[in-house]
């Protein structure tokens, strides 16, 4: 994972993404955890495995969509927050 750092100004009007941050981290290392608990957690288990295992195979899926959804909130937001700016070479069409 790979997270660009908010300026301060940025963390100001957007306070939310200091706490998306942590989110993000934190599903990281729980996602580790389980995979060192539990091995590889890309197919979903038979349901006669241990319940565990099987549990832990749905929260790494939802760890996978959580941090989707929290990445396309940070863009968002930064997106708002850093408008692309025009260069002195870019014309604009009239």
């Amino acid at each position: 994972m790979r997270l660009q750092h908010e300026s301060l100004s940025e963390l100001r009007a957007a306070p939310e993404l200091a706490h998306v941050t942590v989110l993000l981290v934190t599903a990281d290392v729980l996602e580790r955890a389980l995979r060192v608990a539990h091995g590889p957690l890309d197919r979903q288990p038979p349901p006669h495995d241990a319940p565990t295992l099987v549990w832990a195979a749905e929260v790494a899926l939802r760890l996978r969509s959580l941090r989707h959804a929290l990445f396309r909130y940070r863009a968002a937001v930064l997106r708002v927050l850093r408008p692309p700016r025009l260069g002195h070479n870019d014309d604009i069409a009239f």
